[in-house]
């Protein structure tokens, strides 16, 4: 389940099977909704569901700042504010995502892995090219990314590792 979108730098790095722009980006609370669906009717066999969320990259589109909601607008300000205030709404929503999920009978032994492709430089490198977003250098703020692993009945245990892990070790 995701967001639908192509941006218009997908294109130009050749995204296969994309042809144009799609500006209507479902809200990561429209997916979990769609999820939370899938896994009611999905109780009694094994499951996987990949969810992949796009809504915080938003704030790059200037001709749309639609998807955060009021109550979430104006919680930071500043000039990462819009980025900011979207991390917390979808940090929000993927709190009621994992509460709701944790009731769904069948559900129990699911593990949530929340992870990111990516983190974002935020102007951190001022004076580097391109310094407030990512993909080309391999700073902290850009290649340092969460990996949180949870279970409903708390089964992993509780622990923070400072062991070094690559996103290759995700699947394993």
């Amino acid at each position: 389940l995701d967001s639908n979108i192509v941006f218009q730098w997908m294109l130009a790095d050749g995204a296969v099977g994309a042809t144009a722009v799609d500006s209507a980006m479902l809200e990561a609370a429209e997916i979990f909704t769609r999820s939370l669906d899938f896994a009611r009717a999905h109780t009694r066999e094994p499951n996987f569901v990949f969810i992949d969320l796009m809504e915080v990259h938003e704030h790059y589109q200037s001709e749309h700042k639609t998807l955060i909601r009021e109550e979430y607008q104006q919680r930071f300000s500043g000039t990462d504010s819009a980025y900011d205030n979207s991390i917390r709404q979808l940090s929000a929503d993927l709190g009621a995502f994992i509460t709701t999920l944790s009731h769904v009978p069948g559900w129990e032994d699911c593990v949530v892995v929340i992870t990111s492709d990516h983190g974002e430089g935020l102007s951190d490198h001022p004076d580097t090219f391109d310094g407030a977003g990512h993909g080309r250098y391999l700073y902290n703020s850009q290649v340092a990314v969460p990996l949180i692993l949870w279970n409903p009945k708390g089964m992993l245990g509780a622990g923070v590792t400072n062991r070094a892990v690559s996103l290759l070790d995700v699947a394993p």
